[in-house]
């Protein structure tokens, strides 16, 4: 379930949503719900695992360094969608080998 498309399971096109957060705007989508609700004197926000390890962009530029462009290619259309629905562009992931 962790690596299917979010446009196979979800079926995001079939309901409105106020708000789609997302992992790499955690904390600003947070605060943003947390303010839209008026919870700001029941809830508060606490960071405990902020920074730690490798940095996802390097962790990402060691995998796709293993694949070749038909593999990376492969990934791009398998994922296509969740890219279109969610304002991702496949260039800063696939360093031009795929344009969108």
């Amino acid at each position: 379930m962790h690596w299917v498309p979010v446009t196979h399971f979800c079926t995001p096109c079939f309901f409105h949503y106020d708000v789609i957060a997302k992992f790499e705007t955690l904390e600003e989508d947070q605060n943003y719900l947390v303010a839209i609700g008026h919870l700001d004197s029941v809830i508060k926000p606490q960071w405990k695992n902020a920074g730690k390890g490798a940095h996802t962009n390097d962790v990402l530029a060691r995998f796709f360094s293993e694949l070749d462009n038909a593999q990376i290619r492969g990934l791009y259309d398998y994922y296509r969608f969740d890219f279109e629905l969610f304002g991702y562009s496949a260039k800063g992931y696939f360093k031009d080998l795929i344009t969108n």
